[in-house]
């Protein structure tokens, strides 16, 4: 069994061998949901978030997604479904089924993702990199800010 753990994600994941040969990844679990809905129970009270958790949110995220790329990780659905509350508050990074660890002169032109979230030039079918998820997490931290996607009416 091996565990990896980062204090600034607050993500702790454990990779056990499974019957049949198979690998399991064991999550904490987190008790207060995920960003989506959270964002949409705020809507629905007229709740605006202050500075202060906007900028703890988005320094959550952000401090993930370093953590990501810095291990040439790029998460490809960055989303607030993806992205888990636990109870102290703190956000985790989750659904990593598309993610994929890139390697020199990889290039990128699979169209993944969710398309509100997509970088242009994903969903130009062009290549793409790190950069995409930075796009995706511009869009959450528009949504922590205002209760709604950008490109939506």
């Amino acid at each position: 069994m091996d565990q990896f753990n980062n204090s600034a994600l607050n993500l702790c994941v454990v990779l056990a061998e499974g019957c049949f040969g198979s690998w399991n990844i064991v999550l904490e679990y987190a008790e207060r949901g995920n960003l989506a809905t959270f964002l949409e129970r705020r809507l629905a009270e007229d709740a605006f978030l202050n500075q202060h958790a906007v900028m703890a949110k988005f320094g959550d995220i952000a401090d993930g997604l370093v953590y990501l790329h810095q291990r040439n990780v790029i998460h490809r659905d960055l989303k607030p479904a993806n992205v888990l509350i636990c109870i102290d508050n703190r956000l985790k990074l989750a659904d990593f089924g598309i993610s994929k660890i890139m390697h020199e002169d990889d290039l990128n032109r699979t169209i993944v993702g969710t398309p509100l979230y997509m970088a242009p030039e994903v969903a130009r079918g062009k290549d793409y990199d790190y950069k995409s998820d930075v796009w995706a997490l511009g869009i959450i931290f528009y949504e922590l800010c205002m209760l709604e996607h950008p490109f939506v009416d």
